[in-house]
């Protein structure tokens, strides 16, 4: 049956005015026409129409403040269309094509109830006035200004009944607790709307709070990429997401480790315009402790709080003091400019008001510091660029021509901070490193640096121009905390004319790699699948046309180097990096251990040696003496055990080293040994893992006292 159109009449069905003043259906109940014109003539295809009801009795045209309605059943018959009408829903069916017998609409598929369903229920969302609850915590969105998050909080002996984000002043926000005499430890949150910042909890510091709005969001509106229904159940979804498990988490009152135990999340709708739904899941067989989470969330009956209302309503309501220093917030600047370096490169601002915020999400996933404060006026700025200048910052561009303030914070490593301030309708600080890179230009020029650390000079070839490159050496040493020591990090770029001429032309530098093989770096299904049927040789060959990072390495007791290619997407340039690591050399390894006084006994199993000084000092804050880190590797386990037998006994019996806890001295081995020596604490320590050919050792010399 082929539908036509269905009309939603609920002011005129096949009701006919015959004369003045008769009352007709409306939506909600009856109109009263007083002024009516009956008998308007109807043609259809050049022939006169006497309308007709479905008695057969005539019935005319109306004509009324000048719009023309018809009777439908006559015009519908008339032009080969079945008329039916279904009076649950007042609603007329129009029906083409012969032989077919009138009737209801068809019935929407499951897929289309399911849609229809899953934004109904967003919408709701979206709209606030909604409770989600648990067992141990409610959250209730009063409206885009208010949601509250009812849960027992104690706090310096205090008890709390939850928190409120409330938004006033247009768009800033607030969290404050619930107590006893209202609204109390009031914070500012940011700018935005308070159901907004609080559907992800991405502004609520030391909060959690999350709200299905959010799941718009992370999937850019397309919520099927977190749930799934099959066609027998269009009103039951099924997710594996995760962040439909972390709401799960947290309104269930489920901890970190039964996160991993968690099955799939069911969102249950009562109907296809839901006044409730449930979010339930379950956990894994063999835990019985763990019970079964029904979350219900109900639309229309959000619980406000006096004490949020009385807060917000308030002209002389209370603001949270200003901060005067950075404070616990010193970690964070720390993790992106390195330990002891993170007050020295962005210096407190003297303009920080209630409304004073650190983007903690710039941090995470920027790496760099970015500040906003809305009510900071455009004098606070200059005031706070003059102390920048005072504190030994130099005005400066950077290299797209952005005016910033730049501060020299390790020669060694040509790593400085560079501040920006901006004002639109506030002050926004951002900070970040920026590194001196040094520049090359030409072959010539790249090729005295890859040789002088140990790489083949690239050949000059037609075809293949514009040579040009960036060692990023430094940057890298730092970004892993000194961890790794690379004396070269060095991008070149070029382009090519030919794509086919390229290939050849990287293959051929490849193969005079001497020493070097092939190293896929990470877990890449499409290339194992490619090397499974290819071979390894062409899988690579295989990743580097379909535009893949392509990695070569070459290892010694000197030092790690790595070869790695791109062709771009651009199509007319390659990307090269070439990485060399420095290890402690094996003639400088026995010097210094000998120097130190550890007993002498063959190392020949050894890979590599690093020298961790300044990483343990990074990372935690240590001075020592010495601290070399070895890598070995065995023929098989039992060489291995061998050797590292003999080794202990050789310094526990014969040198008297004696056992030590490791966590006393901050070493994370199996098992330690020391010695005092000189006034000096000499260590030794190991990790081994039984029936395997890999160990690694460390020793250190540390003052007595540490």
């Amino acid at each position: 049956m082929k539908k036509c159109r269905s009309f939603l009449l609920g002011v005129l069905v096949t009701a006919i005015v015959f004369c003045l003043a008769i009352p007709a259906i409306a939506a909600g109940g009856t109109v009263t026409w007083d002024s009516v014109f009956v008998g308007a003539k109807i043609v259809i295809d050049g022939e006169s129409l006497q309308p007709k009801d479905v008695n057969g009795n005539p019935v005319d045209a109306v004509i009324y403040k000048g719009t023309t309605y018809l009777p439908v059943r006559a015009i519908a018959n008339a032009m080969g269309m079945s008329v039916d009408w279904d009076q649950s829903t007042r609603t007329v069916y129009l029906t083409t094509g012969e032989g077919e017998e009138p009737g209801p609409a068809e019935a929407r598929s499951n897929a289309e109830i399911s849609e229809a369903a899953m934004e109904n229920f967003l919408k709701k969302a979206e709209a606030g006035n909604y409770t989600i609850a648990g067992e141990e915590i409610k959250g209730s969105v009063c409206s885009e200004d208010l949601v509250i998050y009812f849960r027992p909080i104690r706090h310096d002996d205090v008890d709390y009944d939850g928190f409120a984000v409330m938004t006033v002043n247009g768009n800033e926000t607030f969290l404050g607790w619930l107590g006893e005499d209202g609204i109390t430890n009031l914070s500012f949150v940011a700018q935005g709307k308070a159901q907004d910042l609080a559907a992800d909890g991405a502004e609520i510091q030391n909060f959690n709070t999350k709200l299905p709005e959010y799941w718009l969001e992370v999937t850019d509106g397309n919520i099927w990429d977190l749930f799934y229904n099959d066609v027998d159940n269009p009103l039951l979804f099924v997710s594996n997401a995760d962040e439909v498990k972390a709401l799960v988490q947290l309104y269930g009152d489920i901890g970190d480790m039964a996160m991993s135990r968690m099955q799939e999340v069911y969102l249950e709708l009562d109907a296809e315009d839901p006044s409730c739904a449930h979010l339930r899941t379950s956990f894994s067989e063999g835990y019985p402790n763990l019970a079964d989470v029904d979350i219900l969330i109900t639309f229309g009956e959000a619980e406000s709080d006096p004490r949020a209302e009385a807060w917000m309503k308030d002209p002389d309501r209370t603001y949270p003091e200003a901060r005067t220093e950075w404070g616990i917030d010193e970690i964070n600047l720390n993790a992106v400019f390195l330990p002891g370096y993170g007050i020295t490169a962005v210096p407190f601002p003297d303009f920080a008001t209630y409304a004073f915020t650190l983007d903690l999400n710039a941090i995470l996933e920027e790496d760099v510091i970015r500040v906003l404060d809305t009510k900071a006026t455009e004098a606070d700025m200059q005031a706070y660029a003059a102390k920048l200048l005072e504190k030994g910052f130099t005005a400066a561009t950077d290299e797209d021509g952005v005016p910033c303030y730049r501060l020299l914070l390790r020669e060694a490593y040509q790593c400085y901070s560079a501040v920006y301030l901006t004002y639109d309708d506030g002050v926004e600080l951002l900070a970040k490193k920026y590194y001196e890179f040094p520049q090359y230009s030409g072959l010539e020029e790249i090729n005295g640096q890859l040789t002088a650390a140990g790489f083949t000079a690239l050949p000059e070839k037609s075809g293949m121009s514009d040579f040009t490159g960036e060692d990023r050496a430094n940057e890298m040493t730092e970004s892993w905390l000194y961890f790794f020591d690379y004396d070269l990090g060095l991008y070149v770029d070029f382009k090519y004319a030919d794509r086919a001429a390229a290939e050849e032309y990287v293959q051929s530098y490849v193969a005079s790699l001497t020493g070097f093989h092939p190293d896929h770096e990470g877990e890449d299904e499409d290339y194992e699948e490619a090397e499974d049927y290819l071979g390894a040789e062409e899988a690579k060959k295989f990743a580097a046309l379909q535009d893949e990072d392509v990695f070569y390495r070459s290892e010694t007791r000197e030092g790690q180097k790595t070869f790695k290619y791109r062709f771009n997407e651009d199509g007319e340039t390659v990307s090269f990096l070439f990485k060399a690591e420095d290890y402690v050399a094996p003639e400088e390894l026995k010097t210094r251990l000998a120097e130190a006084g550890y007993p002498e006994i063959g190392l020949d199993a050894y890979s590599s040696c690093r020298d961790f000084r300044l990483f343990r000092k990074t990372m935690y804050g240590q001075d020592l003496l010495m601290d070399l880190a070895l890598s070995l590797d065995f023929g098989t386990p039992a060489e291995a055990e061998a050797f590292l037998d003999q080794y202990i006994t050789f310094i526990r019996d014969e040198n008297d080293f004696e056992i030590l806890n490791p966590a006393n001295i901050n070493m994370d081995k199996q098992v330690a040994y020391g010695k005092e020596a000189d006034g000096k604490l000499l260590v030794f320590g190991l990790n081994y893992t039984p029936e395997t050919t890999l160990a690694s050792i460390e020793f250190r010399i540390l003052e007595p006292e540490d």
